[in-house]
C-alpha cells in the first residue's frame, strides 16, 4: 500500500481553497448551496416588500368599511359618499346609516315604498344631519309608478357637512347605470299594468267598456293587467288580431284621451300609426271620482318601437 505524504494530497484540510480544491465535489456542492440560498433571500424579501405596497396603497384609494359593505356607499379618507337608485334595498340603507352615523352624523329612512310588483323603489324619503348641516331628500311621484331618480350624496368628514354631490364618483356612476337600466327594463315590460294603476290612483276605479286587443295569445296564466281589472264584468279580450284590425277599433273613439307609448298623441296622428308595429290597446270608460264622476273614454295603444 502506498502511504501519501506529500501534502498537495491533504488540500481538503491542510491548503483550503488550494489547486485540488477548486476542481473538487466539495467545492462546487458549497458554490450551489450558496447560490440556492441567495435565491431564496431574495425571493423572502420580495414577500415581505409586497404586503408593504399593499398597505401603503391602500391607504392613497376609496376603501370599504367592512367585509359586508354595500356597493351604494364608498368611504375614503375624506368623505363618505353614497347613491339612491331604485334598487337600493333596505340593507343597503342600513349600511349607509352605519357608517354616517359612525361619524357624529344621522341618516334616517322616513318613506320607502316599492312599486305594486315589488321589482323597484317607487317612493322613497330621508333625513340627513350632521353638527354643522341638515337637509331631507325626497324621491318618486306620489302620482306615478315610474322607478325613482337616483342622487348622489356626500359627507365630508373635513367639514362635516353633508351635501349633494355634482361630480361623483366612477364607481358609484357605474351602480347607477346598472340599476336605472334594470329598473327601466321592469317598468317597460309592465308597461300596461303600471298605466292602468296610475290612471286608478288618478282618476279612480269606476270603470266600464273595457276593451283589450292584442296581437299575440293570451298566457295560459293571467294576464297582468287582471290584476287590475279583477272584479270587472263589462269587459271584452281578444287576441291574434292584426295591427290594422287594433288601429281600426282605436279610431272608432274621436273624443277619447289617446296615448301611444305612454305619451299623448291627437287622433289624426294615431290614424298615420303604422299598422305593423302595433302590439296592443286598451280601450275603456272611466268616472272620475275627483269630478263628479264625469266620463273619459281613454284609448292606449303600444307598439314595437
Amino acid at each position: 500500500m502506498k502511504t501519501l505524504t506529500n501534502p498537495d494530497h491533504f488540500t481538503f484540510t491542510n491548503h483550503f481553497g488550494g489547486p485540488h480544491f477548486n476542481k473538487s465535489l466539495l467545492k462546487t456542492r458549497i458554490e450551489m448551496m450558496n447560490k440556492q440560498y441567495t435565491t431564496w433571500k431574495t425571493v423572502g424579501k420580495y414577500f415581505l416588500f409586497v404586503p408593504v405596497l399593499f398597505i401603503v396603497f391602500s391607504f392613497s384609494k376609496p376603501y370599504l368599511i367592512d367585509n359586508n359593505q354595500t356597493k351604494y356607499l364608498i368611504q375614503t379618507d375624506d368623505a363618505i359618499e353614497w347613491v339612491i337608485t331604485p334598487k337600493i334595498t333596505m340593507k343597503d340603507l342600513t349600511k349607509i346609516q352605519e357608517a354616517i352615523e359612525a361619524h357624529g352624523g344621522t341618516f334616517e329612512i322616513t318613506s320607502y315604498q316599492l312599486d305594486p310588483l315589488h321589482l323597484y323603489v317607487q317612493q322613497m324619503a330621508t333625513m340627513e344631519s350632521t353638527e354643522k348641516s341638515a337637509g331631507s331628500s325626497h324621491y318618486g311621484n306620489p302620482h306615478s309608478l315610474r322607478p325613482i331618480r337616483c342622487g348622489f350624496l356626500k359627507l365630508d368628514l373635513k367639514t362635516n357637512k353633508i351635501h349633494i354631490r355634482e361630480s361623483p364618483l366612477a364607481d358609484l356612476q357605474k351602480v347607477v347605470l346598472e340599476d336605472r337600466a334594470e329598473a327601466e327594463k321592469a317598468y317597460n315590460e309592465n308597461a300596461l299594468e303600471y298605466e292602468l294603476r296610475e290612471k286608478q290612483i288618478q282618476i279612480g276605479t269606476f270603470w266600464e267598456n273595457i276593451q283589450y286587443l292584442t296581437v299575440t295569445s293570451f298566457p295560459e296564466s293571467q294576464s297582468p293587467f287582471f290584476r287590475v281589472l279583477s272584479g270587472k264584468s263589462t269587459s271584452v279580450w281578444k287576441d291574434r288580431l292584426s295591427g290594422a284590425e287594433i288601429l281600426k277599433e282605436a279610431l272608432k273613439h274621436p273624443s277619447a284621451i289617446t296615448r301611444v307609448n305612454r305619451h299623448p298623441i291627437a287622433q289624426e296622428d294615431l290614424a298615420q300609426l303604422d299598422p305593423k308595429t302595433i302590439k296592443d290597446a286598451f280601450i275603456f270608460d272611466i268616472y272620475d271620482e275627483k269630478k263628479d264622476y264625469a266620463k273619459k273614454t281613454y284609448v292606449l295603444v303600444h307598439t314595437n318601437l
